[in-house]
């Protein structure tokens, strides 16, 4: 028994396939009149999220082993960058591994590190910065948590062992540059105990000067990052502020100055105080163990797409609508984009090749000792576990599917396309245009 290739898989059809289809070409022309390079892994994105779930650009055959069945699935892009089909596949199978496979049963809280304006935009485009990004976070808790530990619980500084998983997030909800980093930390640490054993310690919620002092440690730590990449030189440091000069690529000298703040929300701010601007940080409610649903909402909420294909339409003008998650301060419910402004947020969305959105530190690193320890340790009861969907099975041997072979199909192929299903229309002739000044292979997208 055959089952024909179904023709609304993933984005093939819905309203930002029509806009991109339709604008990309004159997007690429436009930015390449005004001097603006598009990044190759950019235009790669954009094309491969054209091809995706078109039957006509290959497809996978999933069956039953002894041939009972079988069934044909289009092949996804896998991006993560904007293809909202893609990303809510990662979001389910990547969440329910972080929930069932690294956090275990301890209690956690959600971190919010917001970065300044000056570097918000050329955070995602620099590997090396960006990675400075977690690591400024991750080493400025863990410094707290062991501080608190040792303090506490009167044990050395070796044996307590704090851990976390950092996501980074591009864009805020009206899809404009805001590089900031979510985090998820146990509510405590692990002690490893004498005879090699860990115990899960819970730690008091940090007070806002803690947090405010936490935040002005990553800073510094940041700062540090940054000056080895050559784009800060400090002239002053004191216990609140640290002054520099912030020399980036293709940009003036600047002289600023940033303090840690603890912020009252996720959002953070942009307001400098005293010419000074902060590096936010918000820290949630500790999540307890038996609140699993909760925990699931944190970690669907930190790895979830920046829209979804509901929340997008075209107006009468050809422009694209956003419609926000939760209205703006000023009562703005929806941002309207004119073509080349969506697209030039859109690509924003995409990260280079090779960089890794999610981080794991301390003792969830993947080459700690003391992972699979710290995953079976049991604190408290989760309850039941939620019933979730198993492998797919075969309808008349019971037998679970698998793929079984891979085809790149010609395109009209009768036997292999139904003919129900749409034809995507490539945009073709961008192949050949080749960046060649500096910003196109630092992979920044403006001048």
């Amino acid at each position: 028994m055959t089952h024909p290739i179904a023709p609304s898989h993933a984005p093939y059809g819905t309203v930002l396939w029509v806009f991109i289809q339709l604008h990309f070409e004159a997007w690429l022309i436009f930015r390449k009149l005004s001097r603006r390079y598009v990044p190759k892994y950019v235009r790669a994105a954009i094309r491969n999220f054209l091809r995706c779930g078109d039957p006509a650009h290959g497809f996978k055959i999933i069956g039953c082993p002894s041939g009972h069945y079988t069934r044909y699935v289009p092949n996804r892009c896998k991006g993560r960058g904007f293809c909202i089909r893609c990303l809510l596949v990662r979001q389910r199978e990547l969440g329910r591994r972080l929930i069932d496979r690294v956090i275990g049963n301890v209690p956690v809280r959600h971190l919010v590190f917001c970065f300044p304006p000056a570097f918000r935009f050329i955070l995602g485009f620099d590997k090396a910065l960006m990675k400075a990004g977690f690591s400024a976070l991750a080493g400025a808790v863990f410094n707290y948590q062991r501080r608190a530990a040792v303090e506490r619980f009167e044990v050395s500084w070796g044996r307590v062992h704090p851990g976390c998983i950092e996501v980074a997030h591009r864009a805020s909800a009206s899809l404009v540059t805001n590089h900031h980093i979510h985090g998820i930390f146990p509510d405590g640490v692990f002690i490893e105990r004498d005879d090699g054993t860990l115990e899960f310690r819970k730690l008091p919620r940090p007070s806002d000067a803690d947090i405010a002092a936490i935040a002005h440690e990553a800073c510094l730590l940041f700062c540090v990052s940054v000056k080895r990449r050559g784009f800060w030189e400090t002239t002053a440091a004191s216990a609140d502020v640290v002054e520099g000069v912030l020399t980036l690529p293709k940009s003036r000298p600047q002289r600023l100055k940033f303090f840690g703040q603890a912020a009252k929300d996720s959002e953070g701010g942009v307001a400098p105080v005293n010419g000074a601007y902060a590096f936010h940080l918000f820290v949630g409610n500790a999540i307890q163990v038996e609140d699993r649903p909760q925990l699931e909402h944190l970690v669907n909420y930190v790895l979830a797409p920046p829209f979804l294909d509901r929340d997008t339409s075209v107006n009468g003008r050809g422009n694209l609508v956003i419609r926000l998650k939760r209205p703006m301060h000023d009562g703005t419910t929806e941002v309207e984009l004119e073509p080349n402004e969506a697209f030039d947020r859109i690509a924003e969305l995409v990260p280079r090749p090779n960089a890794n959105i999610v981080r794991y530190y301390g003792i969830y690193a993947p080459r700690s000792k003391l992972r699979k320890r710290a995953i079976a340790l049991r604190v408290g009861d989760p309850g039941p576990p939620r019933s979730r969907k198993g492998p797919e099975v075969c309808p008349i041997c019971g037998k679970a599917l698998r793929v079984i072979g891979q085809v790149k199909a010609p395109r009209g192929t009768p036997e292999a396309i139904p003919p129900d299903t749409p034809e995507t229309r490539t945009p073709r002739g961008q192949d050949r245009i080749e960046a060649t000044n500096r910003n196109d292979r630092q992979g920044r997208l403006f001048c």
